[in-house]
């Protein structure tokens, strides 16, 4: 449900076809990020798996003129941060910073996407620390849980890919790799610039057009779109690792990321087991019986497909009551429409929550940047405010029967092994 307070939006289009979108705000604090649009999905069958991740890592190695150290102290030296991360559909580079310092990072920003060196030197090392990340991945188990129940969920498809990639393909992975992904994905068009802060317009303006020019306008080979995974059968995994807790995840494929149903599904989510402490899970579960200390649940929409789950942790000896629980919960929610009581609290929570984020710059450029890059427009909160009122008790219901139907449910399971 992307959205955004009512601040003020600018938007315009350089003439390689970059979007560039600038939210108005009054604090001092600055951010900037440019989210590109190809992320694990877009490897499969051309590219190493985990190359997107691996180039992530890459662009803080070097580029033409600076070298690692002093891309990451350019924005330390002003206070300011510069982070990245990877999806199964975008990468995403930020900055947050002090408003005085916004070309210093808007020229890294820069420097960064349209120039990067790719030191063969830095290669090595960096796959060292990617695999040692990867490694460590498998350490936590719900992490752990995840990816493998996502393998099964989407199996065959690029959905189905690790995002921190495969050990294999990152030790053949060369340095002609990263130059065909960088030039085959950063591309103008390919791309969205977003900026949160208190700009002078016609200043900031000529800052982007001076240092994005350069960017090619995204003529090379089209990115592949694979096409939507087909419905999956039931599944059900069981697997003993050196844990001490025992693991669960259920769950199925949910709407895409343009379905109608999205926003029931969304609301649906965060009545189960969302990030609020009054959660039919936390509430019923968690707090009544006090036999989990991890559960939740999640939906995530991409292109393509989507996926719903509930995750949770427990001793072996009340893994069995636990899900008896979690499917009791599931089942309550497809029969008993909410009171209006209820109703007007889970409607007021979710639109509180949505305005909360909001505050955050770093949640209000993945929204923009990922509106923009996924429907070329950004929905405002008064907009999603009137959508969420106009749902019904009846909707959720419906959605709930459609998602939690038991031949649609697939489940995987960490128990310790005593061995």
């Amino acid at each position: 449900m992307p959205s955004v307070q009512d601040w003020p939006l600018h938007r315009f289009t350089l003439p390689n076809g970059l979007r560039v979108a600038w939210i108005e705000t009054r604090s001092p604090v600055a951010s900037a990020g440019v989210m590109v649009d190809a992320g694990t999905v877009n490897e499969s069958p051309d590219f190493p798996a985990g190359i997107a991740h691996f180039t992530e890592h890459m662009l803080f190695k070097g580029t033409q003129k600076r070298k690692a150290h002093h891309i990451l102290t350019r924005m330390d030296d002003v206070g300011g941060d510069l982070n990245a991360y990877t999806t199964k559909e975008q990468t995403f580079y930020y900055a947050t910073f002090l408003q005085p310092h916004t070309y210093r990072a808007l020229e890294l920003l820069a420097d960064m996407v349209i120039r990067p060196s790719f030191p063969e030197k830095e290669m090595d090392k960096e796959k060292a620390v990617v695999l040692d990340e990867i490694q460590s991945s498998k350490d936590d188990a719900p992490d752990e849980l995840g990816e493998w129940f996502d393998a099964e969920l989407f199996a065959g498809h690029p959905l189905s890919i690790p995002i921190l990639g495969e050990e294999q393909a990152l030790n053949r992975l060369t340095r002609k790799d990263l130059l065909d992904w960088h030039g085959r994905c950063y591309t103008a068009e390919n791309m969205v610039l977003v900026l949160v802060g208190r700009f002078q317009r016609k200043i900031l303006e000529r800052w982007v057009y001076a240092l994005f020019y350069e960017l090619p306008s995204g003529v090379k080979a089209p990115l592949p779109r694979p096409e939507k995974p087909l419905t999956v059968a039931p599944f059900q995994r069981r697997e003993l690792r050196s844990n001490h807790s025992a693991y669960g995840i259920l769950g199925g494929l949910g709407p895409d990321v343009l379905s109608e149903q999205r926003l029931p599904v969304s609301v649906l989510n965060n009545i189960l087991g969302g990030p609020a402490m009054s959660s039919r899970l936390n509430m019923g579960i968690r707090e009544k019986y006090g036999i989990t200390y991890l559960l939740e649940s999640n939906y995530t929409p991409y292109r393509m497909s989507g996926s719903w789950s509930v995750l949770w942790a427990t001793e072996p000896a009340k893994m069995q009551r636990t899900r008896s629980l979690i499917l009791k919960e599931l089942q309550r929610l497809t029969k008993q429409p909410l009171g209006s009581m209820q109703w007007h609290k889970a409607i007021q929570q979710i639109m509180g929550q949505l305005a909360l984020s909001n505050e955050n710059a770093g949640n209000l450029l993945h929204i923009v940047a990922r509106s923009i890059l996924l429907h070329d427009e950004v929905e405002t909160l008064a907009t999603i405010f009137h959508r969420l009122q106009a749902l019904t008790p009846t909707h959720i219901v419906e959605t709930a029967e459609l998602l939690f139907a038991e031949n649609q449910r697939s489940e995987c399971y960490y128990y310790p092994d005593k061995n």
